[in-house]
């Protein structure tokens, strides 16, 4: 992981058995503060699944997919961003579909019929390593009024055959003891 990704630090051993569990393809949910390093972990999963795999991360501010994209290729990793501002450049599509290792998409897009006839490619759905929901809180918090989208993301695991991992930066007290 270390050198695979050019860190000049050990990552936490969190980070190692989280990117483990996905790469073996296990659900996982994980739970870390902002600036605990939660990035590394979809970064470290990209890169040592190769060049031939893709991780998909929906997220939901196109600020936060810009900084993790940029975060990505200054790594090394063939990282897009697929938003309601590039949904027309076919060269964003085809890296998505081709090369890409990293893909953040927000959840408009995941759940749109352009990136649906992606999952009925059987060579894309074997290209996906792994489907994360980034900062995973917000579907509760946002999910009515901004993102009305971000509540129907369950729908995409019965395209991807692929386990999920669920990212939240926080959850409220109240979601602690929901079901």
């Amino acid at each position: 992981m270390i050198d695979k990704l050019g860190l000049r630090y050990v990552p936490d051993d969190w980070q190692v058995h989280l990117v483990i569990r996905i790469l073996r393809g296990y659900d996982s949910i994980f739970l870390a503060g902002t600036g605990y390093g939660k990035s590394l972990i979809f970064e470290a999963v990209a890169a040592l699944s190769g060049k031939r795999k893709v991780t998909l991360v929906v997220c939901p501010l196109k600020a936060l997919e810009a900084d993790q994209v940029h975060q990505a290729r200054e790594k090394g990793i063939k990282a897009v961003m697929i938003n309601e501002d590039n949904t027309k450049d076919p060269v964003v599509w085809k890296t998505a579909e081709k090369t890409a290792q990293l893909v953040y998409i927000s959840p408009e897009m995941a759940l749109s019929d352009r990136f649906g006839k992606l999952w009925t490619d059987a060579k894309f759905r074997g290209r996906v390593q792994a489907l994360i929901v980034d900062e995973a809180h917000c579907i509760d918090e946002w999910g009515e009024e901004f993102r009305p989208l971000y509540k129907q993301l369950h729908r995409l695991r019965n395209f991807t055959g692929q386990e999920s991992v669920i990212q939240q930066a926080t959850i409220p007290v109240r979601e602690e003891h929901d079901p």
